[in-house]
């Protein structure tokens, strides 16, 4: 099977290290401050719908949260439930998991 170039792309990217994020504990600090959803999603650069995701404990990088506790002058590990989290296989529009080139 040939990818497109995209897809290509996406295969070979290494994974991202994936956390839970303590969404209660981060919608209380938003709240404390006065913050909105996209307030956050401002002082942190990233999209409305990603602060949503991780506020209600949705899987995301690293980095990501990283961000949030610079954000809130926190550390990652007060605003995280647990370690990583192994994230899915990239998928094909077929719905096929891709293997990763290299």
């Amino acid at each position: 099977m040939t990818l497109p170039l995209s897809l290509h792309y996406v295969a070979s990217m290494p994974p991202v290290k994936m956390v839970l994020p303590n969404g209660p504990r981060l919608t209380e600090l938003r709240d404390e401050r006065g913050w909105t959803n996209p307030q956050v999603a401002r002082k942190i650069r990233c999209s409305r719908q990603l602060v949503w995701r991780v506020l209600n404990g949705g899987p995301t990088g690293k980095d990501t949260l990283g961000r949030f506790a610079k954000a809130f002058r926190g550390e990652p590990a007060e605003i995280t439930l647990s370690g990583e989290v192994r994230p899915r296989a990239a998928m094909s529009p077929r719905g096929e998991a891709l293997q990763r080139a290299g």
